[in-house]
């Protein structure tokens, strides 16, 4: 027989009462061996299927970048440049987005931006064409300004 605390009052009682003689407080029932068993093959069960669910998902759910998306993250790259260079980002405006996925230089996304200057005035829509080969943003009036009504004529208008 051994002596274990109450719970509630703290008066140290035998293991084997079912209330404290002090304070009549009903003391709790040991768990048993075979519950603590049934109860530790139920929490493998659960960790087996959550892990083995978890592993096979990420090996079929990876998903590689396919053709007709990669024109579409063209756009979305090259707008989030954009936007990242701009003086005022809320006031980026877009217009007239075009995609074309298969051309000789892979994808290629084109469309025309404004946006407001350092004076805080619209400098009006200006073209760009976003190539997958060179991964080059090609920006009207921009830095490579000079190869970009080559590329607009070529991928983006009339297309």
């Amino acid at each position: 027989m051994a002596l274990i605390n109450c719970k509630e009052c703290g008066s140290q009682i035998s293991d084997k009462a079912k209330t404290c003689p002090q304070c009549g407080f009903e003391q709790p029932k040991k768990t048993s061996l075979f519950t603590w068993i049934i109860g530790g093959l139920f929490a493998f069960g659960v960790l087996f299927a959550v892990y083995g669910s978890t592993r096979e998902s990420t090996t079929t759910e990876i998903a590689q970048p396919k053709d007709e998306n990669k024109a579409g993250l063209l756009l979305y790259f090259a707008q989030e440049q954009i936007k990242q260079n701009a003086k005022d980002a809320a006031s980026v405006k877009f217009r007239g987005e075009q995609l074309h996925e298969k051309t000789d230089v892979g994808a290629v996304a084109c469309g025309e931006v404004d946006a407001k200057n350092s004076f805080g005035a619209y400098t009006g829509f200006k073209g760009f064409v976003a190539i997958e080969k060179d991964m080059t943003l090609y920006i009207e009036n921009g830095a490579n300004s000079k190869y970009f009504a080559e590329k607009w004529n070529k991928y983006c208008v009339n297309k």
